[in-house]
């Protein structure tokens, strides 16, 4: 018995200890204007391309957007992290979110951009 109290509040130790180092973790500083700029250079080709591969004409503007936005969620996601990075938990939710809100309209500006009403319209 003696024993597994032992283990027991070593666990709870273990717990414990673990919750106080992430408690007082400072957070990571934030990213360079380089990495940030080149992280955006990479969304912005890859929303491009994307448009340019993915768009045949057959389809309206939103449903082309929406496959181009997840196409690019892994190029997304690295600038959206560089550009939170360094911010307290709760900026950093904040600013995730408003981010995500505008992720489809870049990508269906991509769209736009790369001549979908040209494409759809058989010009």
């Amino acid at each position: 018995m003696a024993v597994a109290n032992g283990c027991f509040a070593i666990c709870i130790g273990s717990v414990l200890l673990a919750l106080c180092s992430c408690a007082s973790r400072p957070p990571s500083p934030p990213a360079s204007s380089q990495e940030i700029q080149q992280a955006q250079r990479d969304y912005s080709a890859c929303l491009h391309r994307a448009a340019t591969d993915l768009d045949d004409g057959s389809l309206d503007t939103t449903s082309v957007a929406r496959a181009v936005r997840n196409y690019c969620t892994p190029e997304y996601q690295r600038v959206v992290d560089l550009q939170s990075q360094g911010m307290k938990p709760d900026a950093r939710d904040s600013f995730r979110q408003k981010a995500q809100e505008k992720e489809l309209d870049e990508a269906t500006a991509a769209v736009l951009q790369d001549g979908h009403e040209h494409k759809a319209s058989g010009q």
